[in-house]
């Protein structure tokens, strides 16, 4: 009798779970009404709430905290490209992703170890010397777990990019726990080759190459690998590609260009970034000690 009532319990709390209709939700997060902060994470708040009270399936579970992990990721890697946001603020999107992230490591390693990857990317571009070993740490467990397993290509090929960007890693003078600079090249031109495919919620399809991130990155592999080989050339190169994305990217926001414009927050935080890099770069490579210039400028922290 105890298990038949156990069993209607069950019954009769799921059934006035309300199944997920993220028309609403997702209609703020293709529109971007957010403007700041408080507004972003109020947002990444309604997707938890369905997480939490809808009954949802694999799928609708894997969709609702890749939209966390992607509110998670704007707020702690691309808003503090555009405007000043607190270490406190950016450690805590970053560690509440990698929280979030943890509900779908059985449902898509791929989307775990993507999310994973660059939500511990974020703190470990900023964090202090005693966290780095934590951070190492929790890593090497990452990517010893799922070493192996079969990669899609979802959001572009976002899962190489942030391998790449793993490898590319040169804080403390170069020697990054995990700089690898073939491992970066292994990684880096993957997402170049990803076919367009839909980017739910958004309207439009994209490519590996419709991420300014994949061209933010190249640039950076090629600035690496010049100065490895002491190639001037290499660097030059990085500059023109930053320099062909920048001017690209304003003419697309000045005619408003709809599949720039989905992501406008992302593309200007990689606009803004490649004219970073781009500021320091430029008058390095017109001086004769142009490789000291640019090792020892601040992007060694990056």
């Amino acid at each position: 009798m105890g298990r038949i009532l156990l069993l209607f319990t069950i019954f009769l709390y799921s059934a006035v779970l309300p199944a997920a209709d993220f028309r609403v939700v997702d209609l703020h997060y293709k529109e971007r009404h957010f403007k700041n902060y408080g507004q972003i994470k109020d947002l990444r708040g309604e997707y938890e709430k369905m997480i939490a009270t809808c009954t949802l399936t694999k799928q609708e579970l894997l969709y609702a905290v890749s939209q966390v992990a992607k509110l998670d990721l704007i707020l702690a890697d691309y808003l503090p490209d555009l405007i000043p946001v607190s270490k406190e603020d950016r450690k805590e999107a970053s560690e509440h992703c990698l929280s979030a992230v943890k509900k779908i490591e059985e449902i898509s390693q791929e989307h775990y170890v993507m999310f994973s990857m660059r939500c511990l990317f974020t703190r470990y571009r900023r964090a202090p010397m005693l966290e780095i070993i934590d951070l190492n740490g929790r890593i090497l467990e990452i990517l010893v777990k799922h070493n192996g397993f079969a990669v899609s290509g979802v959001d572009g090929g976002d899962y190489y990019r942030a391998l790449g960007q793993l490898r590319m890693y040169r804080r403390f003078i170069g020697h990054g726990s995990f700089f690898d600079i073939r491992e970066a090249e292994v990684n880096i031109y993957k997402p170049g080759q990803v076919q367009a495919a839909p980017l739910a919620p958004l309207s439009q399809k994209y490519s590996g190459n419709d991420y300014y991130e994949t061209h933010f990155l190249v640039g950076k592999y090629l600035v690496n690998r010049g100065i490895i080989d002491n190639r001037r050339d290499l660097i030059q190169n990085a500059l023109s590609l930053w320099r062909h994305n920048i001017d690209e990217m304003e003419f697309l926001e000045e005619v408003g260009e709809e599949k720039f414009l989905e992501r406008q927050l992302e593309n200007r935080a990689m606009k803004a970034r490649m004219l970073r890099y781009e500021k320091i770069i430029a008058p390095c490579i017109k001086k004769s000690d142009w490789y000291s210039c640019i090792y020892d400028s601040e992007l060694k922290h990056e």
